[in-house]
């Protein structure tokens, strides 16, 4: 969060009369995310002035600088960026100088900056992104200074607005990010064509496949939106291990006394499980299980390559973790997450059964088997690793803090994912969201770190496997995230979301507003929403506003009023997305077209009026079809 330091009364100006009055500064030498700052920096005021800045390698004598990144201009001016935490950056902004300075990476790895339309699709996930670009999110948050915007990924969700004149007001503040994780997945929204026909009951449905082609959508846009919305440049490993470690296939044959005893006395193998892609879960009072965890732990924490311990894995993938899935080992963190779906499948050998309560909550059968195990592999990993961390979510069957257990060693790692509620429109109504807040308090004080949210925001996917889907009902709740983030961020810094990816329009403003919150949750929420409405639609801002905030109620209400603990409900277009609040939407966006035909705002009025309200005239479609199916 922004730490001010000072400031004195002259501006320092940009351009004047449609001239560049500054030039960019970089050290000849400079690591690649101060490079391509200032290639940002550059294309956007360029764009906003219609000038060309230079970037130079020297900060002139005379003539105001904008200089980037820790050099020997920015150390003579007594900035330190390894005083700043990750991602954060500092800013000194005199009459003469910009200075705008962070941590940045200096290894290879950070050059994938300059190859966006290379890189394969492996490319795309958080831990190839792990690298340190302080210096690039200072820029960023210098140009949204200036009023630049990026509301989705493209140009057609930017704000670039034309300014011959640009002074900015001296000051000086260091801004952290309040979380240090902040990854909301998918990667990349789903494209029609990268749903496999046999995966298709998995997702929900593309709703507008020509939404990619309208705007001009690539794998890049939303890669470099990330960067422009700041996510966080920090992996760790906290998802599920024994699928990610290849226990199965190491273990199947040769010890399957590794593996859960199902009720029919089998173990747990693909030959005999009814749910073969969760085939695979472990014996956890089994000795061999235990040994076979710790051995893993200390290859990967000693540096040693994934073949020392998986020989048939290549390090070609993930070659930037030595092979190991980053999923489930990553730089300091080593996950000991059960494989999913473990309350289907949990053992039934006589050792795991004196340590599992059928008579306790659904959140508590499983929690002494599985944290018992987690604080034993603790203890051992401290001796030869103390400075390492263990991660394990507080998950479906083991949600709840075991009885008898009173501290968990200073390694591990929790993770909030309780049953229900880390579908988080569940936490709506009042005793649930107390529920879970009790839950995190607790969990907090097992531990001597902070805690990892894991977040389910998939209300339409989530429809689609139950049979009734919610396809076009946008999940919009900002209020409620805005209280959500702002309580849980003095237990935890790390955040991972799960959303829908079904619509690019429909979804935008959710991931535009979490990244914002994630960066501080203190944000007034009414003022950004008012600066997205303003920014992005201009005069038709009253409108769109209407729609917004009349979706945020009904959808608010429906998660108060469902009696299901998932947001499956057959009426949702007969009691709260009625045709006659459908229509009404429409005649709105039907008006701010209107209003903003031939202004620089209607391009983004025509993209909600299309995908966002049109999506709810589809999804509305699609109910009535069910319906008169299912009346037949």
């Amino acid at each position: 969060m922004m730490k001010p330091t000072g400031k004195n009364n002259k501006g320092f100006i940009i351009s004047s009369s449609g001239s560049p009055d500054a030039v960019i500064v970089i050290a000849k030498n400079a690591p690649a995310p101060v490079r391509f700052a200032a290639q940002e920096l550059k294309y956007f005021l360029d764009r906003m002035t219609g000038n060309d800045f230079d970037i130079v390698n020297k900060k002139p004598v005379k003539g105001r600088s904008i200089i980037l990144g820790d050099c020997p201009w920015s150390r003579t001016a007594g900035i330190d960026p390894d005083s700043v935490e990750r991602d954060g950056y500092i800013i000194h902004i005199s009459s003469k100088t910009v200075f705008i300075a962070g941590k940045d990476d200096e290894s290879k790895k950070s050059k994938i900056l300059f190859t966006f339309n290379a890189i394969r699709d492996e490319e795309f996930i958080p831990a190839v992104w792990d690298f340190e670009r302080g210096t690039l999110y200072g820029v960023y948050w210098f140009l949204e200074h200036l009023g630049i915007r990026w509301f989705f990924p493209g140009t057609k969700g930017m704000v670039v607005p034309g300014r011959k004149d640009i002074t900015v007001k001296p000051r000086k503040f260091t801004d952290e990010p309040h979380f240090a994780l902040r990854c909301v997945l998918p990667n990349m929204w789903t494209k029609p064509k990268d749903l496999p026909s046999k995966n298709q009951a998995l997702f929900p449905q593309v709703l507008f496949p020509s939404e990619y082609k309208d705007l001009a959508w690539s794998d890049k846009e939303y890669r470099l939106w990330l960067l422009r919305m700041r996510a966080s440049s920090m992996w760790m490993a906290f998802n599920h291990r024994p699928n990610r470690h290849f226990w199965e296939k190491r273990f199947g044959k040769s010890h399957p006394e590794y593996f859960a005893i199902s009720k029919n006395g089998k173990r747990d193998l693909k030959q005999h499980s009814p749910r073969r892609e969760f085939s695979g879960h472990l014996c956890y009072s089994e000795k061999g299980v235990f040994e076979e965890t710790i051995k893993d732990i200390e290859a990967y924490f000693s540096g040693k390559p994934v073949q020392s311990r998986i020989p048939f894995i290549s390090t070609l993938h993930n070659k930037y973790n030595k092979g190991w899935s980053p999923y489930g080992a990553y730089g300091d963190t080593f996950t000991l997450l059960p494989h999913d779906s473990y309350h289907l499948a949990a053992c039934h050998c006589k050792k795991c059964r004196s340590l599992t309560d059928d008579k306790a909550s659904f959140e508590s059968r499983h929690s002494k088997l599985i944290w018992n195990f987690v604080a034993r592999v603790g203890k051992e990993i401290e001796k030869k690793f103390p400075e390492k961390k263990l991660t394990c979510l507080a998950y479906l069957t083991f949600t709840e803090i075991p009885e008898g257990l009173k501290k968990l060693p200073d390694n591990i790692i929790v993770g909030i994912c309780p049953y229900k509620t880390c579908e988080i429109y569940n936490l709506i109504k009042h005793e649930e969201y107390n529920k879970y807040l009790n839950l995190v308090k607790r969990w907090h004080r097992m531990i001597s770190n902070s805690l990892i949210y894991y977040i389910h925001y998939l209300p339409r996917m989530l429809g689609v496997l139950g049979g009734t889907s919610q396809a076009g009902i946008p999940s919009y709740m900002p209020h409620f995230l805005s209280k959500y983030f702002r309580d849980i961020a003095k237990y935890g810094k790390y955040v991972f979301i799960e959303e829908d990816r079904d619509g690019i329009i429909l979804e935008h403003l959710n991931r535009y507003i979490i990244y914002k919150l994630l960066w501080n949750p203190e944000l007034d929420i009414d003022v950004l929403i008012d600066d997205y409405l303003q920014n992005f639609y201009g005069p038709a801002a009253t409108y769109i506003g209407k729609i917004l905030k009349s979706i945020e109620s009904q959808y608010v209400q429906m998660n108060l009023e469902k009696t299901d603990p998932f947001p499956i409900q057959s009426d949702i277009y007969e009691k709260y997305f009625t045709e006659s609040l459908t229509a009404e939407y429409r005649s709105l966006a039907d008006k701010a077209i209107k209003l903003t035909k031939g202004t620089r705002y209607e391009d983004a009025t025509v993209l909600f009026s299309r995908y966002f309200v049109g999506a709810l005239e589809k999804g509305r479609r699609m109910f009535l079809n069910k319906v008169q199916k299912r009346a037949k």
